[in-house]
This record gives C-alpha cells, structure tokens and sequence, in this order.
C-alpha cells in the first residue's frame, strides 16, 4: 500500500511553460517537413485557420484543442519521428527538481499521478520517457469514443474516480500546482506546493482552506 499519492500538474509545475502554445508552434514549424506536398499545406493552414478562429473568439478553448489534436492526428502521429522530436522538445523544459521529488517518492512506494489538461497525444509519450510517474490523466485523443476537456471540476471528477478506483482514497494526498483552476483539486488534498503564478495568493488560499498545508514551492 502507498505511503502517499501525489498529484502532479503539467502545465506551468512539472513544465515551466505551456506545452500546448509549443506544441502549436511545433506543428506549424514542421509542417513543412512533411513528406507530402498538399499536406504541408493543408496542415498549416488548418492550425493558422483554428489560431485566428481562436484569437476571435469564434470558438471556445475546448474546441480549438480538439481541433489541433485532430490535425497532429491527421498529420504527425504516424511519424515516430515528430513524436520523439516533441517529447525531446518538452524535456528541455522540465522541472529537473520536481522529477527528484517524484523519484524519491516513487522509491519509497508512493503513488504518481500526472493529471493535466493537456492532450494525450503527447502526455502519454512524456509520461513513458518519465521514470516515476506511473499513471496519467489527461485530455483523451480526439480519435477517443469520448471526448473532454480535462479540466477544472472535470479534472478534479476523472482525478477523483482514479483515486477510488485503485483503492488510495484514505492515503496522503499532495497537490503540486501553478493554476488557480486546480482549486477543485486542493479541496481533496492534504497538502499542496503551489507555484506562482497563482491567481489568488498563497495567504488567500491559507485562510479559505486552513485544514490544508499550502506551501509556496520554487524548487
């Protein structure tokens, strides 16, 4: 049984940036190493099109993720290359002091779960290339049966069921986090490592759960 299960955000925690933005940017880049002419095109213009669809506020965050996972499925997944050309990318950028803490703790038989709302067209392949974390949840590919944004109260629900799930509910939970949107998530923490930027302070979130060991973490 694990000592503790720890919690783990992507985003702006274990990677200092955003993937999805690098992953857009990834995708127009190497659009034009495409082996096919018309789809160099095709795709670039499919992710320049969403961009502006976006950028107007003509769709939503949800369906414009969809939208550029649908095109990295139509374009790149079949290429083990571009795949491990993006996972090389992310890995420049993580958290060398986060992956210590989650080795550790996978050492000593805590569970890891990485629980973001990034794509899993590139969360599973990072996960893979992680020692110590052993479980994910993500946003599913948009080839799945069902499709989500895992996100906020979504987030916290999928999160929620897993715990259950493997039988961890009465175990430690730890929480590491930059966003403001994993707040669901802190309510069903015992402790919480925070990054900034916060969209409410450390002091804030002290007061409004004190049952909660919040801790400003900066590696």
């Amino acid at each position: 049984m694990c000592k503790q299960l720890l919690l783990i955000d992507l985003d702006g925690t274990l990677y200092n940036g955003n993937t999805f933005h690098v992953w857009i940017r990834f995708m127009l880049q190497h659009s034009f190493s495409l082996r096919n002419p018309l789809f160099r095109v095709l795709c670039f213009c499919r992710i320049c099109y969403y961009s502006i669809l976006r950028k107007t506020h003509r769709i939503s965050h949800s369906r414009f993720k969809f939208l550029i996972q649908h095109s990295w499925n139509l374009y790149f997944a079949y290429n083990e290359a571009f795949i491990s050309a993006f996972i090389a990318k992310l890995k420049c950028n993580i958290r060398e002091d986060l992956i210590e803490r989650i080795q550790k703790s996978s050492e000593r038989g805590d569970a890891i779960l990485l629980t973001t709302a990034a794509p899993e067209e590139y969360v599973k392949p990072l996960v893979e290339s992680i020692n110590g974390i052993e479980d994910f949840l993500s946003t599913p590919k948009s080839t799945a049966n069902i499709w989500f944004d895992n996100i906020r109260d979504e987030k916290c629900s999928q999160t929620v069921s897993f715990i259950e799930d493997r039988g961890l509910t009465n175990g430690t939970k730890i929480l590491y986090t930059d966003h403001i949107d994993d707040e669901p998530l802190l309510k069903i923490s015992n402790k919480a490592f925070l990054f900034e930027p916060l969209n409410k302070s450390i002091s804030e979130l002290k007061v409004c759960y004190p049952d909660i060991e919040i801790i400003s973490f900066y590696g």
